[in-house]
This record gives C-alpha cells, sequence and structure tokens, in this order.
C-alpha cells in the first residue's frame, strides 16, 4: 500500500493536536514530531502554520458534510432530515475527548484578520443555509430565519455540553421545528 503524501501525514496531526491542545499552544515542533516529519517538509507541504490552520479547517469542513450527507441519505422524512444536524451535534458531544466546536475554538484563538477567519464563517454560512434548505421543505413560513434562531441555539447547546458535559436531547432545534 502507498504511504500517503507527507503534507497529509502533518494534517492528521494537526486535525489531532490543534483540536485536543488549541491552534497556538500547538507548536510545529510538535507537529512534526506526530508526524514523524522534518520541519522543512511541513513548509513545503503548508508554506506556513497560518497555511496548515487553513487546511486544517477546510478538512473539518469537509468531514463535517460528508458525515451530514451521510445522515441525510439515512433520512426520508422531511422532519427527520431538518433534525439531522441536530443529531449530529448531539453525537459529537457524545464523543471521547469532546471539546466543543473546533470552528468555535478555532474563532477564539484567531485574530479578525486571519485568513482561517474566513473558512470558520463559511463553514457556519454553509450550515446554516443547508439547514434552511432542510427546513423548507416543512413549509415554514422563513426557513431562512427559523434555520438562524435554530443555528444559534444549537451553538448554544454545544457550547454548553462542552463546558458542562451535559447533554439534553430535548434542547434547541427540537423545540424550535414544527412537528
Amino acid at each position: 500500500m502507498p504511504r500517503p503524501r507527507r503534507g497529509d501525514d502533518v494534517l492528521q496531526a494537526a486535525l489531532g493536536r490543534f483540536y485536543r491542545e488549541g491552534i497556538t499552544a500547538t507548536g510545529v515542533d510538535a507537529l512534526t514530531a506526530d508526524a514523524g516529519i522534518a520541519k522543512m517538509t511541513l513548509y513545503n507541504n503548508f508554506g506556513s502554520k497560518d497555511d496548515l490552520v487553513v487546511a486544517y479547517l477546510a478538512e473539518r469542513d469537509r468531514r463535517f458534510f460528508a458525515q451530514l450527507d451521510a445522515e441525510l441519505a439515512q433520512r426520508r422524512d422531511a422532519l427527520d432530515r431538518a433534525l439531522a444536524p441536530v443529531d449530529l451535534y448531539e453525537r459529537y458531544l457524545h464523543e471521547e475527548g469532546f471539546r466543543g466546536c473546533a470552528f468555535v475554538n478555532a474563532a477564539a484563538e484567531l485574530p479578525a484578520e486571519h485568513p482561517g477567519r474566513e473558512k470558520i464563517s463559511a463553514h457556519k454560512a454553509r450550515l446554516r443555509d443547508r439547514w434552511a434548505a432542510l427546513i423548507a421543505d416543512l413549509d415554514v413560513a422563513d426557513a431562512s430565519q427559523t434555520a438562524r434562531a435554530c443555528l444559534c441555539l444549537l451553538e448554544g447547546a454545544y457550547v454548553l455540553g462542552g463546558l458542562q458535559h451535559v447533554v439534553s436531547p430535548a434542547w434547541s432545534g427540537h423545540a424550535q421545528l414544527p412537528g
């Protein structure tokens, strides 16, 4: 079996370290040690740590929407489909090592001018828009506004879940959607 590209190795290391320990707390030395590569290999593949952070956020986004798409592929009922983001977030809350939303965590660490901030905003906007499309299938008067409200509640519940390690399935999105 061929060995993955070295860039993939360091991205895998970043996926673990950035989430577990934080972006600013994770140094290039730790990432290169985890990936078993030289620093120059990291810079040849990503240019800078900032570029690696952008790649990390892009990969988190790709994985999230792949999981959401897989979840939606198993659901036929419109209400059940509209609740898929809630159920996916709730599943994350139960994962070992859960530390909250990777995008919210990154937003708390990155300065406003960091290129990763655009990825964070784009991820949340994409989720809101996908959710609005799912909610529209419920014949809600203003699916866009309902999606915004549900996303605010979902994000708040996710933050509280990370802080308190308590999950209540009766929260937020389930309470907002008709049915």
